[in-house]
């Protein structure tokens, strides 16, 4: 293993796994140091990308640039690894009352590209009831998140650009003229720091408004295969194909552990049973604490005291659909100078400061 590198990355969930791809991939030399203490929202999420949010039918920040690069980026990286996480899949919603069909179907003029109205219900009766009928979400779908990093971590392994250990902050060092920055016996022009919800504890960016937000999600059974996501307060997402699936997810600010409770449980039960028309058995419970900002919006940029430091956190739930994106504005930004995203950059918060 060599000891000098363009990039050092802290953290190995979707943002360090992206973002570090996405470097390999315009030939950066690069390092991931990942500790195993640490461990990712990313393994607990359900792994969905969806256009179309929330009760009132809204797209998603940004839907128009995210959704068609995501199409392109993640099949990409399915054929470097050889394998097959990405799932692209319809996601449907079936109307509560006559009342929501009517409001929704007026929504979805707004909305052509991503929504069709025109379903065929007695195909998702099968599966969830509908007796009002339902619309379809388009483009949307969901990664086998595990998959991937377990994938992309043996890719590392196989190139020597991965360390498991336990990041120490105390032992960074600038360098003087601007020379990059020095981590124990390695090197680099940059350090950049994906670590999710552990980055609100990090030393460097202590104050960016960090907003983390615990989530559980299911592991179900069925009878047979669930062919679609199908949504409605929570979402029941498909498993490969196969009779299995994930219900996704809670959301709680206090106490921010990764221990499921009965509580969440119940909730999610109950939700299920008013989504599938078919049997389930809840088969595992799991819970983790997403990376959420205040501002709703990610943390992206170099420190401006220490701009050999950086950091690429804070995609929350939309973690999927939000790091392909932004992965490759960020080199662009580094590499070409070319600006961030407002919304992103994390030079208002210092600004304020």
């Amino acid at each position: 293993m060599k000891d000098t590198y363009d990039f050092l990355i802290v953290g190995q969930g979707i943002a360090g796994t992206v973002l570090s791809y996405t470097l390999l991939r315009k030939g950066k030399s690069v390092l991931v140091i990942s500790s195993p203490h640490h461990s990712a929202a990313t393994r607990v999420a359900a792994g969905l990308f969806n256009p179309v949010t929330g009760k009132q039918l809204k797209k998603t920040w940004l839907a128009q640039e995210l959704f068609p690069f995501l199409h392109r980026f993640y099949p990409e990286m399915e054929k470097t690894l050889g394998i097959r996480f990405f799932y692209p899949t319809v996601i449907y919603r079936p109307y509560r009352s006559v009342q929501e069909q009517n409001d929704w179907m007026a929504r979805s003029s707004e909305l052509k590209e991503w929504l069709r109205t025109d379903t065929d219900d007695a195909h998702y009766r099968r599966f969830t009831p509908a007796p009002y009928g339902g619309l379809e979400t388009l483009h949307a779908g969901y990664i086998d998140t595990n998959l991937l990093l377990d994938r992309y971590a043996a890719y590392l392994h196989q190139r020597e650009a991965l360390r498991e250990e336990v990041f120490d902050y105390d032992r960074v060092e600038i360098l003087p003229d601007k020379k990059g920055v020095r981590y124990g016996p390695y090197r680099a022009r940059y350090l950049i720091f994906c670590e999710g919800a552990h980055g609100r504890f990090n030393p460097f960016f202590k104050d960016l408004p960090f907003n983390c937000v615990k989530g559980e999600i299911l592991d179900i059974e069925l009878p047979e295969a669930l062919p679609f996501i199908v949504n409605q307060g929570v979402s029941v997402i498909p498993f490969r194909g196969e009779a299995r699936a994930k219900v996704a997810a809670t959301y709680q600010w206090k106490p921010l552990d990764e221990v499921p409770t009965q509580q969440a449980r119940q909730e999610l039960i109950e939700k299920t049973r008013d989504l599938l028309s078919i049997p389930f058995q809840v088969k595992g419970q799991k819970a983790g604490i997403r990376p959420a900002t205040r501002p709703r919006r990610p943390f992206v940029g170099l420190h401006p005291q220490y701009p050999a430091l950086g950091i690429f956190n804070g995609m929350g739930s939309k973690g999927i659909s939000l790091t392909p994106f932004f992965a490759q504005q960020f080199y662009e930004y580094i590499e070409n100078r070319k600006p961030l995203h407002e919304e992103v950059d994390i030079a208002k918060y210092f600004k304020k400061q």
